[in-house]
């Protein structure tokens, strides 16, 4: 199977950083990303579209790019639809509704206008954990009929474990033919092995960072998911020694404090509710 990265650092790693790159820096990140064969390459300043700087950072990479896809993030009441074609006009290429996992039906008009502006188009299922894997496989279908192209399964909490992605995966694959995606978060220590989880039970798309750089204890460990695989046969497309020195350049000078296991981050993991931060958008 062929895999596609969706590399994190200039977008939800971004959550990860007291001062964000400069566009110019982001310019130069893209473009070694590029150049390590990931797929996409996501920006946006932790939301995406909407967030202050994202177009400056959709305008420096989209020179940077010869291969790999230009990607950001919409989540439906922080970003607008205006907003979207302005992101598309600079250069977008590829665009991941998030919304609630409960509640795809806020993504169908943004999906329908997305791709009318030739935009590869996918809905992200943001706490997934809070779906059972068939309620959560039959809304992935439920986007998929709305025309999202693929379907990330987001563990936006990091509040599941192996079983749990892997129930989730295979429900959604059972339900609709879409490409599945997995995005995961470190809150247990288990990103990488989560991550890993949804490519062996039917992910075709993964999303990771640099260092795992991302808020709190971090998204998925890119060139750790990169090693796992490489032990166990699986490989992912992407030259594991430039992402090395991308992030020996780049990320760790940017890093005010090692990516750890956080008491807050540990209890969040398992909240019932709807995390503070997504309750605008609930």
């Amino acid at each position: 199977m062929e895999y596609k990265i969706v590399e994190e650092t200039l977008r939800d790693g971004c959550h990860g950083l007291k001062t964000a790159f400069s566009a110019a820096q982001a310019g130069e990140i893209a473009r070694e990303l590029d150049r390590a064969g990931v797929y996409a390459v996501d920006v946006g300043l932790g939301l995406g579209i909407g967030s202050p700087g994202t177009l400056e950072y959709i305008r420096a990479a989209r020179p940077a790019l010869r291969q790999s896809k230009l990607c950001t993030l919409l989540v439906p009441g922080a970003g607008t639809m205006a907003q979207l074609e302005e992101a598309a006009e600079a250069g977008l290429e590829m665009v991941r509704i998030a919304v609630v996992c409960s509640r795809t039906d806020q993504a169908a008009a943004y999906i329908e206008r997305a791709r009318e502006l030739g935009l590869e188009t996918g809905v992200f299922l943001m706490v997934s954990h809070m779906l059972a894997p068939g309620a959560l496989a039959a809304k992935a279908q439920e986007a998929s009929a709305a025309g999202a192209e693929f379907i990330c399964i987001g563990d936006s909490i990091g509040a599941m474990v192996e079983e749990d992605v892997a129930a989730r995966v295979r429900a959604a694959r059972s339900r609709q033919a879409a490409p599945l995606g997995i995005h995961t978060h470190n809150s247990l220590g288990l990103a990488v092995a989560n991550s890993v989880a949804g490519l062996m039970n039917g992910c075709e798309m993964l999303d990771a960072s640099l260092e795992g750089l991302g808020a709190g204890s971090g998204n998925a460990n890119l060139q750790a998911v990169a090693a796992v695989c490489a032990k166990m046969g699986i490989g992912l497309g992407v030259d594991l020694e430039r992402l090395n020195a991308i992030s020996a350049r780049y990320v760790r000078p940017a890093m005010d404090r090692p990516l750890e296991l956080l008491g807050a981050e540990i209890e969040s993991a398992f909240h019932e509710d709807f995390p503070e931060s997504l309750r605008p958008f609930a």
